[in-house]
């Protein structure tokens, strides 16, 4: 048996294999392929490479090559079977001109996997190697690949590009692909002389059937035909003959140069094949790498043709593919190898899963539509689906699988030489490439401005290469790709030479953190006084929400720029503003200076842009731990606010109440402005701001209770006015504060409803509140007899913070008191923070009962004694504690015994079957109420725009309605003349 160790093997010789093996080669990477048949396979004759294709064949340096032998295409043309008549016409040139690349061709697969072939090393390609099973050594990290002829290889890394019927896919876990009900035929015609048909791809629908024709060169014509078969036709699969008999009588109505090319196909280059693709959402759950294994190319998603991306999805494949192996085996000889493959593969997953998915499900779909019939489907695919055609096909094409660089090989000092000859840009001057990279990297600078010899005579050289014009995304990725680490090469490089006598600017004058943020700020305000202006509420909250993501961003330089662009300098309010904000150095200051120069600030300043900076400034001094001046300033903007009634406001207001109560919070006085939040919450219900007094509820409800006055939080929750809850964060609060007074008051059913809906309806990341949420609703359910579920408590995140309360659970579940009071003592401090050990102490009578109910169930009759003993009571007269125990018990219905007094006994009686009583149906009666409240509230939770259910106002009904207003108008006026 031969046995041969290799870096990466690649199963399968077809487009995603010769291209991944490629690419390695190009990165420095051997492989070795492994091709069950003695040559490359050409099944399938051509395919249609658009756009994203052409970018991976020209990463792979191969695409001028196929470009020279296929023709491109410069529209699509589709005409009904039927009638013989165009439907629709979709010019490439006409969405060229809007700015971006559509590129097509007919590439025949021979020529391609050649081309592929001949640029790699001899000997890469192992024909006559059919791969039979997979081992892995989970020790060595090897994968042992052994094929029909006895041979083992082992391989660091198993590539499977084996397509549809993969063997390495099956070996991931992949099931096999699922038949779509339809035949595809395909074929390929060599015309004698030139054939004679435009540079346009031709598609016919019929009844059943659909049918193109794409010239590929001068004297080739590519043709596909699909049709869903009927029982008795299934057999035509395998009887060319016959099957082109098929397909000429349901060609219908078609030009006779179309029929001829059906007729002029040889049998020997006509295949059929039943179309297969895999289950999208199989892509989502399914392993597309698992540990140093993955698939590629129809291995990986098999689809139907509709959208012709089969072949450049496949080589969108190899390039990512190729360049996260190549950055794994280059990597650093101290790292692990394997690791480092098993991220990068995992990588690969990550960045193809949902490509894959997309793919797969829009062809499917427009498989359907296109080969579906009746009046409706004609009428959409005839009419309206071209006009989605032309979007849907450029988004597909438009997808740019990045470059085939590794990282390793970004940090080679001569790697940038000779891209400008790949890319070919053409922009005037060097100030223009200046300014295009400085804004790619986040930079906004004059170009004019002095910077380093080296950068502009970088720039100042590609400038001379008298360079065509290329898309957006190209030189995008160029620059982003390349520019940025050339030049800083460059000037490592040069410093001794060429900078003697100019010093490196400092790398922080360089971050891009502060004039960005300044720039997000400045958006923001543009956004908030347009809001104002318009009086659209939404724009404001959009505001707030742009704010909470730049929060960690803010520093006094930034706050310092945008209070002199926001407020007026030297009024009162810029005044007090910037008096709580620190002077940073001048250093940091120019950063910001530079970039909001050409900016004037306000000349005067809107009462909402003067809340908003409040707020800024807030969040900053809170953020810094400055709770002194953050309560000074707190103070200063709710006096502002009291002077202002403008509903723009309220949205900015809300905020500024909680940011109130907070900053009063963390200097313990939050007793002093009890008064205050009163008589907001009045002016807001005076106001109809009900956002306001949602919020004001809120923070009244939480200074009551921080205090542990739950009878007057009850009696205001119980007298405030009640309406829709506008905010889903509000209303969390809300049903959280409502769940503690109602667990404080003993009835835990509606708290337990309300701390589960609390905890469910809040944000995912709001840890902190969920965790809380679910401190409280434990302690409500199991004071209510249940016990959770241990996954409550192995929420990710909340593990350590649910710890003492899942042992303070085990210790119920299981009715012994004696842990009861071990961990109620250990975490004493816990629970006295979390505020819950008055309920701790409540559950020492659950702890009894439950034990209590576990011994009757174990014994038939026992001794009082005996139950004492077991429930570890500690009392001077442990048997009559426990006769009294037992009596409540029985009582209560929580056991069902009797009690024995005269002999000292309790007698169970024996269980029933718990299904004959109504248990399972009062069960399964609140699982559907909880489903149906759940189905209305999200059914009242739609949000519709306005007169939305309203058909328009025609021109005619318009005149007439009109028309009307003004006769009724007139004969007003009339009667109001004769009154006088």
């Amino acid at each position: 048996m031969e046995k041969s160790v290799e870096d990466v093997v690649i199963v399968g010789a077809g487009i995603a294999g010769l291209a991944t093996s490629l690419g390695l080669h190009r990165l420095g990477i051997r492989s070795l392929v492994l091709e069950s048949g003695d040559s490359l396979r050409t099944t399938g004759f051509a395919l249609g490479m658009w756009s994203n294709g052409w970018r991976a064949l020209d990463a792979l340096g191969v695409g001028d090559i196929l470009r020279s032998k296929h023709i491109q295409l410069t529209g699509m043309v589709t005409i009904s079977v039927n009638s013989g008549l165009t439907t629709s016409q979709l010019p490439f040139t006409a969405i060229n001109s809007s700015g971006n690349q559509l590129e097509l061709r007919g590439v025949i697969r021979k020529v391609l996997l050649e081309t592929l072939a001949s640029e790699l090393p001899k000997g890469t390609i192992r024909f006559s190697s059919k791969v039979v099973r997979i081992e892995t050594d989970d020790h060595h990290h090897f994968n042992s690949v052994h094929l029909a002829d006895g041979t083992v290889l082992k391989t660091k890394v198993l590539i499977g590009c084996d397509g549809v019927n993969s063997v390495v896919a099956r070996f991931l876990g992949f099931s096999k692909p699922s038949f779509t009900g339809r035949l595809a035929v395909r074929g390929l015609v060599d015309f004698e002389n030139a054939h004679g048909f435009e540079p346009k791809m031709l598609q016919f629908f019929g009844k059943g059937v659909r049918f193109g024709v794409v010239p590929c060169d001068d004297r080739t014509v590519y043709w596909f035909f699909s049709f869903s078969p009927s029982p008795q036709e299934k057999e035509l699969e395998d009887d060319p003959a016959k099957l082109k008999q098929f397909i000429l009588s349901k060609l219908g109505k078609v030009s006779d140069e179309i029929r001829a090319v059906f007729e002029k196909t040889q049998l020997q280059n006509m295949v059929c094949a039943a179309l297969r693709f895999r289950l999208p959402w199989e892509l989502l759950w399914g392993n597309i790498s698992k540990d140093n294994v993955c698939v590629a190319g129809d291995a990986l998603h098999p689809m139907t043709p509709e959208l012709a991306q089969g072949g450049c999805a496949a080589l969108e494949d190899s390039i990512v593919l190729a360049g996260v192996l190549a950055e794994a085996l280059k990597g650093k000889a101290s790292e692990n190898e394997h690791r480092r493959i098993q991220k990068g593969l995992e990588k690969f997953a990550r960045e193809r899963r949902w490509r894959s998915f997309d793919l797969i499900s829009t062809a499917y779909m427009v498989g359907f539509m296109q080969q579906s019939d009746g009046v409706v489907m004609n009428f959409v695919r005839d009419k309206i689906m071209p006009k989605f055609m032309a979007g849907m096909l450029m988004k597909k094409a438009g997808y740019d699988c990045g470059n085939l660089t590794s990282a390793n090989d970004k940090n080679d000092p001569l790697r940038f030489i000779g891209l400008t000859d790949i890319w070919e840009l053409r922009v005037g001057s060097p100030s223009v490439y200046y300014s295009l990279f400085y804004s790619l990297v986040g930079e906004k600078r004059d170009p004019r401005s002095q910077t380093s010899p080296t950068i502009l005579g970088f720039f100042f050289k590609i400038s001379q290469k008298n360079i065509i014009e290329s898309p957006a995304f190209q030189i995008k990725s160029y620059f982003k790709n390349h520019f940025f680490h050339s030049i800083q090469i460059l000037a490592k490089m040069t410093q001794d030479v060429e900078m003697k006598e100019q010093q490196v600017a400092p790398s922080n004058s360089l971050s891009s953190t502060s004039p960005s943020t300044l720039q997000h700020l400045k958006d923001i305000a543009a956004l908030i006084e347009t809001g104002a202006y318009t009086r659209e509420v939404r724009r404001i909250v959009r505001a707030i929400r742009w704010t909470i993501q730049l929060r960690k961003k803010l520093n006094a330089s930034v706050l310092s720029a945008f209070l002199n662009f926001s407020l007026v300098p030297g009024s009162e309010v810029h005044s007090r503003l910037s008096s709580y904000v620190p002077k940073e150095d001048e250093q940091d200051m120019e950063v910001d200076t530079a970039t909001s120069a050409t900016q004037a600030p306000a000349k005067h300043s809107l009462p909402e842009l003067e809340i908003y900076s409040y707020l800024l400034v807030l969040i900053f001094l809170i953020d810094q731990k400055r709770y002194s001046e953050a309560k000074a300033c707190s103070s200063a903007s709710i006096a502002r606010l009291k002077n202002l009634n403008r509903r723009t406001v309220d949205v900015l207001a809300s905020r500024l109440y909680f940011y109130y109560s907070l900053s009063y919070e963390l200097t313990g006085d939050l007793a002093e402005i009890r008064g205050t939040l009163l008589a907001l919450h009045r002016t807001a219900t005076l106001r109809h701001d009900e956002l306001g007094q949602e919020t004001l509820l809120n923070l009244l409800l939480r200074n009551y209770l921080h205090y542990n006055l739950y009878d007057q939080a009850e009696k205001l929750r119980s007298k405030a006015p009640r309406f829709e809850a506008h905010s889903n964060q509000q209303f969390c609060r809300y049903l959280f504060y409502l769940g503690k007074i109602r667990t404080i008051q003993l009835e835990y059913t509606d708290a337990k409803e309300s701390l589960l809906q609390a905890a469910r309806k809040a944000p995912v990341s709001a840890l902190g509140f969920r965790i809380q949420c679910n401190k409280w609703a434990v302690i409500v359910r199991l004071l209510l007899g249940e016990i959770p579920e241990r996954t409550v408590f192995m929420q990710k995140g909340m593990e350590k913070a649910l710890r003492p309360y899942f042992e303070l659970t085990n210790a119920v579940r299981i009715g012994d008191l004696e842990l009861f009071k071990t961990v109620a003592e250990k975490f004493a401090s816990t629970f006295s923070s979390d505020r819950t050990n008055n309920l701790i102490v409540r559950l020492r009578h659950n702890v009894i009962r439950t034990g209590l109910r576990n011994i009757s169930i174990s014994y038939s009759r026992i001794s009082l004694a005996d139950v004492a003993k077991k429930l570890r009571l500690d009392s001077a007269n442990p048997v009559a504690d426990a006769e009294s125990i037992v009596s409540k018990a029985i009582r209560d219905g929580a056991i069902d015994a009797t009690l024995d007094h005269a002999n000292g006994w309790m007698v169970s009686k024996e269980t029933g079957d718990i299904y004959s009583t109504n248990e399972p149906q009062i069960a399964f009666n609140s699982r559907i109420a909880f489903c149906l409240n759940m189905h209305n509230e999200a059914v009242r939770a739609l949000r519709f725009p306005p007169n939305s259910h309203k058909e328009k106002e025609s021109a005619e009904k318009r005149r007439e309605r009109q028309q009307q207003e003004q006769e009724l108008a007139k004969h007003i006026a009339e009667e109001d003349d004769d009154e006088f």
